[in-house]
């Protein structure tokens, strides 16, 4: 089943199981960046974090045994790893330093309007409980339909 020339979660981990994790991965970011964008941001709250979990997860399953990737419930498992993968880097996290007074501003530029956007979208979902929070980040952030979220969750 494909939408609009994607590639189904299914035949991605089939390639990656037929030993073309390269492929698979590259359909996999091509295809479910903003499904996975949405697990992690849903856990972490911010862009860069959110997309240094994904690129973790990406080199993680290039080197990862092509008899490891799931034969079934693909979404799940991804969401599952993505989830994992998104906790332990909130484990290794450091804690940042207080900014001084004195450092120059910056002038403002896509990333920081992304973040004023995250930032008004975080106000908007801080009275969901965490679940709730989870599937509306997944719908609107991750680009999932209600049966992938429901299948994830």
């Amino acid at each position: 089943m494909q939408k609009n020339n994607q590639t189904t979660i299914e035949e991605i981990f089939r390639i990656c199981r037929g030993g073309d994790n390269r492929t698979g991965v590259e359909l996999l970011y091509r295809d479910y960046y903003r499904t996975m964008y949405g697990i992690a941001f849903s856990i972490l709250k911010k862009n860069d974090a959110s997309e240094d979990v994904i690129h973790n997860v990406g080199y993680k399953l290039l080197r990862l045994d092509s008899t490891k990737f799931p034969s079934q419930h693909e979404l799940s498992w991804l969401y599952t790893v993505m989830k994992n993968e998104a906790l332990m880097f909130l484990r290794s996290a450091p804690v940042l330093e207080c900014i001084d007074e004195n450092t120059p501003v910056i002038e403002e530029d896509k990333n920081i309007r992304d973040l004023v956007d995250m930032d008004s979208y975080q106000q908007m979902i801080s009275r969901l409980n965490d679940t709730q929070k989870q599937v509306v980040t997944l719908k609107v952030l991750g680009g999932c339909t209600h049966r992938e979220i429901a299948n994830m969750l």
